[in-house]
């Protein structure tokens, strides 16, 4: 009985490292910075998971089975971010405050490549494979190919969206180049800093839209709608630092605010 005991506890840790570990997200990558701010290239983990995940002797590769990047001794936290870069100190220099490893050795193609992480026993973590053609968006210099949710299927194109001005990497996708399409939201979220009770948001069209404000704990609070643009912030929200998530139809949209009043 005790040696059954024993065998069930093992299989139960088993399974909940595994769900842990596949909590761990490719959500962004940088693979074409430009002269004037060159990071090298990198890559950006997310733990979309609830628990702390050890990488120790994780794998991050290209779609070269010889380029090999392995992870020194690192954890990372539920909702936490971590930097891979292929040259650590250059990307320090120009992205400060955030976490990061390094060096993998290898750089990743503009005209299309993998990234695939692998845990320490060499199971498949999550995988990416991106293209120059369409319906991958190229990653043209100064933007980054930055995954829209990390609860999407990041394998598809349609989960991944350009983000300018160098990426995010460390924080929450921030997405302000918006395509000429009459489906899309503008990107006026209005007033910023806010300082009343309810804040603008300024559609492209006036068709139902659900309007979510996300702090950075990753805690969200849904927000009602007041007329066709405004949406009330309840009194309880402390100021700080937010984005404001606005999904329209199949399309998302998010801003950082400012709440201060």
């Amino acid at each position: 009985m005790f040696k059954k005991n024993i065998l069930t506890l093992l299989l139960a840790l088993i399974a909940q490292t595994v769900f842990s570990q596949s909590d761990i997200v490719i959500n962004e990558i940088c693979n074409n910075p430009p002269l004037e701010f060159d990071t090298e290239d990198w890559v950006e983990l997310y733990n979309n998971g609830s628990g702390t995940v050890d990488l120790t002797g994780w794998e991050l590769k290209d779609d070269d089975d010889t380029h090999v990047f392995t992870f020194p001794s690192v954890q990372l936290s539920a909702g936490a971010y971590l930097v891979v870069c292929r040259d650590q100190a250059a990307f320090e220099s120009l992205q400060s405050g955030i976490t990061t490893t390094g060096d993998f050795d290898f750089g990743l193609s503009s005209d299309g490549d993998c990234v695939r992480l692998f845990n320490a026993s060499g199971a498949t973590m999550d995988e990416v494979c991106y293209e120059e053609e369409a319906p991958w968006s190229k990653a043209n210099l100064g933007r980054t190919l930055g995954l829209k949710d990390p609860n999407l299927d990041n394998s598809l194109a349609s989960s991944w969206q350009l983000i300018s001005n160098n990426g995010s990497p460390g924080s929450m996708n921030e997405f302000s180049t918006i395509l000429s399409t009459p489906k899309l939201l503008s990107n006026l979220a209005y007033p910023n800093p806010v300082n009343g009770q309810s804040i603008n948001v300024q559609l492209a069209n006036q068709k139902s839209a659900s309007v979510v404000l996300i702090s950075m704990d990753g805690s969200q609070i849904n927000l009602s709608r007041i007329n066709d643009t405004e949406y009330s912030i309840p009194s309880s929200i402390s100021n700080g630092i937010y984005y404001v998530k606005v999904t329209q139809e199949d399309i998302t949209h998010l801003q950082k605010i400012i709440v201060a009043r």
